[in-house]
């Protein structure tokens, strides 16, 4: 959903009955979407090789995300970056490796009026 505008008038009556009008619009936002992927696979070009999120107007960066092997062991963190350029985790070890499986992600990021949201799931690499 994008950001929708709207024009309003607004018309001020005081104690005598002089009026005035004055026109603005308001913005109207969509509530924060993230959207997360649940499958990646680093051999193929292009945005699928990485797990990288996107965020709709309403969230334009993303606190903290970290990916975690099925055995707890931290595979990847990024802080504070913009989800929508970010190109995200490649899949690879700390030995440089591919290894599929299932992977645990934590994304935690706040919306533009400043409410926090936490996303946790999966993700598997291919």
């Amino acid at each position: 959903a994008e950001v929708a505008t709207e024009l309003v008038t607004i018309t001020i009556i005081d104690n005598c009955g002089n009026t005035n009008d004055c026109e603005t619009s308001i913005e109207f936002l969509p509530a924060a979407n993230v959207y997360i992927p649940t499958v990646f696979d680093p051999s193929l070009d292009g945005e699928n090789a990485f797990f990288a999120i996107r965020t709709n107007v309403a969230v334009q960066e993303i606190e903290s995300m970290r990916i975690y092997s099925r055995w707890g062991d931290l595979m990847f963190e990024r802080e504070n970056f913009d989800p929508n350029t970010e190109r995200g985790w490649n899949g690879r070890n700390s030995f440089g490796k591919h290894v599929q499986g299932v992977y645990t992600y934590v994304i935690i990021f706040q919306d533009i009026f400043g409410n926090p949201f936490e996303e946790v799931g999966t993700i598997t690499l291919l």
